[in-house]
């Protein structure tokens, strides 16, 4: 993903899916479609961050919601499922964070 993390172009992601899936009916037509393993990994995983991303910042149906009324008239499965996101969205900001600091010999143990 070229572009910022938090800015997800709809019609750009739609084009990327639809090439995923061309590209895995071709591989299907020319009998390659389990040796495309590796390229078919790459290609969903950059997919699974641009959705992830599209569906929290676009969307915003995976946003956090205010603390409300409304939220606390909300169904339990509704505010578990939104702990989740806010705990996995919290987990990628401290992975995110640790993939820029790097890796010192310090934290290898060395």
């Amino acid at each position: 993903m070229s572009e910022r993390a938090d800015h997800v172009d709809p019609s750009k992601l739609r084009e990327n899916l639809l090439r995923l899936a061309e590209f895995i009916r071709e591989m299907d037509r020319q009998g390659q479609l389990l040796t495309a393993g590796p390229r078919l990994l790459k290609m969903m995983g950059d997919l699974r961050s641009e959705l992830f991303h599209y569906e929290v910042r676009h969307t915003g149906r995976l946003l956090p919601k205010e603390a409300t009324a409304q939220a606390e008239t909300e169904p339990p499965a509704e505010r578990e499922s939104r702990r989740l996101v806010e705990d996995a969205l919290r987990r990628q900001r401290e992975l995110e964070e640790e993939w820029r600091r790097g890796c010192s010999p310090e934290d290898r143990g060395e």
